[in-house]
């Protein structure tokens, strides 16, 4: 799907996501601390979240999704409402 000359996020991803909006906890800090996001998008690779403060999610943490499923997450990209991970487990 990629095109010559370009280098938009949705090109550069492994996977289609696909749009979602499921309440998930992003956990951190050894399981210490927690933090409720939304999650907008999710692909096999990674997922778009609405965590409740993006200034203070760190580099690295634990996703734990609705359906009981836990997955490690590397920050790709933050703005002020949202955050762009990579799942590295």
């Amino acid at each position: 799907m990629a095109t010559t000359g370009t280098n938009s996020a949705t090109e550069r991803r492994r996977a289609a996501r696909s749009k979602t909006l499921k309440t998930a906890t992003i956990v951190y800090d050894r399981g210490r601390c927690t933090m409720t996001c939304t999650v907008l998008e999710i692909s096999p690779s990674g997922a778009k979240l609405r965590p409740q403060d993006a200034i203070w999610v760190p580099e690295s943490f634990d996703l734990r999704l609705p359906d009981g499923n836990t997955r490690h997450c590397d920050l790709v990209r933050k703005s002020r409402a949202d955050i762009a991970v990579r799942f590295a487990d």
